[in-house]
């Protein structure tokens, strides 16, 4: 085992809670500091020593984070990240010890341990009980890394352009050019104060300065295109007029299709008529050449049957 995974071992089986596992953890480091038996080798010679720590070595429990967290802040050495460890050298269980028991303001509350600055006597005056001070029980202080900050002007600007207050270090910023709020105004017909229902409509903008504005008028080339009229002006698509345009297109699109389809059809019927009458063809020029052969071998067969029979058989005539 680890210095740290032991010393998270013995801090867990001497307490539950994380303000009685600090205590615990703080009276490990108080010895340290003042000495004790095992000093000479941190918080684990304390820790391990004999018979000073119960939990050690067959008392120990299965560590939370938080108890092994306590354990690396020992072993670094910055447990005071975590509160003040007071200056507690003892403690027994609630109610082992009645020195301790009689002592007030020793304790972190029923069931924790009783904390004291002198061996089996109650605490003295001067006793200081250890304290969690992070900002959730158990966790470290870090508020003191946090010192006051500041973000620039106390109220905002009411100039949006002008950002003098919040430059970044080491950069210098020119907001002579920088646009101010009315700049977006400038070369258009809106003046800063419109927005209101009230407020006419720009000049140029309306239905009459567009032919093109439904389905009913005809399609201009600056329609198809979708260019600009005039660079004074915004233009407007026309939706109906497109939507017109589309449907022409698919139609013209799916009668070519059509078309394409009869056509490659009719020379597919063409192909497969053709390739018929070919084999058919062929099959009947094969049949009268074999017909042929089989004529010539048959009169061969006869004429070679007529002379053997001639020159073998005495009724044909053969002189012996």
């Amino acid at each position: 085992m680890t210095a740290i995974s032991t010393l998270a071992g013995i801090i867990q089986g001497e307490a539950k809670s994380p303000a009685d596992q600090f205590g615990v953890a703080s009276t490990i480091q108080n010895r340290v500091n003042a000495g004790f038996l095992g000093s000479q080798n941190g918080a684990l010679g304390v820790a391990t020593a004999a018979s000073q720590f119960s939990a050690y070595p067959n008392a120990m429990q299965t560590p939370t984070p938080y108890a092994t967290s306590l354990a690396t802040a020992l072993v670094n050495g910055n447990l005071s990240d975590y509160g003040s460890t007071g200056n507690a050298l003892y403690y027994n269980a609630p109610g082992y010890n009645s020195a301790y028991a009689s002592g007030t303001a020793n304790n972190f509350g029923p069931g924790s341990n009783q904390y004291s600055d002198q061996y089996n006597q109650p605490p003295s005056s001067n006793f200081q009980l250890p304290q969690l001070n992070g900002a959730q029980a158990g966790q470290p202080d870090y508020s003191a890394s946090f010192g006051p900050t500041s973000l620039g002007p106390s109220s905002p600007s009411s100039n949006y352009g002008d950002i003098t207050g919040y430059q970044v270090e080491g950069v210098n910023v020119d907001s002579s050019s920088i646009a101010s709020q009315n700049d977006a105004f400038a070369n258009t017909t809106l003046a800063p104060s419109q927005g209101s229902a009230s407020v006419a409509a720009p000049q140029g903008l309306g239905p009459t300065d567009y032919p093109a504005l439904n389905s009913q008028t005809s399609v201009t080339s600056n329609d198809q295109q979708f260019n600009q009229p005039d660079p004074s002006k915004v233009q407007v698509t026309d939706i109906a007029s497109s939507g017109i345009l589309g449907q022409e297109k698919v139609a013209t699109a799916t009668t070519g299709a059509g078309t394409a389809v009869q056509t490659g059809l009719n020379t597919a019927g063409q192909d497969v008529v053709t390739s018929e009458q070919q084999a058919v063809s062929g099959l009947g020029d094969l049949f009268a050449r074999s017909s042929l052969v089989v004529i010539g071998l048959l009169l061969l067969a006869g004429a070679f049957v007529f002379y053997y029979m001639q020159h073998k058989d005495p009724a044909f005539g053969v002189k012996t």
